[in-house]
């Protein structure tokens, strides 16, 4: 009786085995250009160009970095990193000690959620995109362990200040927009960063990062997918010019 209500089969469309296809790109990419990265620098330690954290040189820096985004929200039904995003923002350096370095900035970073999905049951067949795009504000600090002068493997918090979104779905029965005012995010949240990054030469970092929301970015009584409170979880990769 169970399976005469609740039979429903779920496919996945061909767009979504391309979204899924650009997201493994995006990670085999980016895991390849650290790697690479991280191997330029033996090269270029071969080649006498120094490296950047020597304590006894210098202790403070500043930068300006670029990043790729592959977001997801935990709570709202939808899994996988489909949402491609940008980052970008200035930060800080700050060698306080021989093997530590404080890493701070301020960050306008795009996030969301985004899945399309063909779904059968009993009653028919439905499809269903959803789009969701939110623009943050970020200011993270993040204290570096480093590594042959060279390499940062680190971990810290952002605060994260919410400031405009966009939330749609289409389904064969139309295309809803929703009202951030009645489905609206917190405007203050916070979220855990891993971070682990190499310099490629005395100016270029390379760095992929893990963002995990520890504090909900939207309450359950506003959702508009899911029956909870809703999370930020994403990755980036990308690069940052240190002077």
């Amino acid at each position: 009786m169970f399976n005469d209500y609740f039979s429903v089969r779920v496919l996945i469309p061909a767009e979504g085995i391309k979204q899924l296809q650009c997201i493994m790109k995006y990670f085999l990419i980016s895991f390849l250009m650290f790697w690479l990265g991280a191997n330029g620098v033996t090269v270029a330690q071969g080649k006498n160009t120094g490296n950047i954290f020597r304590y006894e040189d210098k202790r403070f820096f500043g930068s300006i970095g670029f990043a790729g985004v592959a977001s997801q929200v935990d709570g709202d039904m939808y899994g996988g990193y489909r949402k491609l995003g940008l980052t970008a923002g200035p930060s800080v350096l700050v060698q306080f000690h021989r093997n530590w370095v404080l890493q701070t900035g301020v960050w306008y970073t795009q996030k969301g959620s985004r899945d399309g999905r063909l779904t059968g049951s009993d009653l028919g067949t439905t499809i269903e995109k959803y789009k969701l795009n939110l623009h943050y504000i970020d200011v993270p600090v993040i204290v570096n362990y480093v590594f042959k002068e060279t390499y940062l493997f680190g971990a810290g918090l952002a605060y994260n200040a919410y400031f405009s979104s966009k939330e749609v779905s289409e389904t064969m029965n139309g295309t809803r927009i929703y009202d951030p005012g009645e489905f609206r995010f917190n405007r203050h949240s916070a979220e855990l960063v891993l971070n682990a990054a190499a310099m490629a030469n005395k100016n270029l970092m390379l760095y992929l990062r893990h963002h995990i929301s520890i504090t909900a970015i939207r309450d359950y009584r506003y959702t508009a997918t899911g029956t909870g409170n809703q999370f930020n979880r994403y990755f980036t990769f990308g690069f940052a010019y240190l002077f």
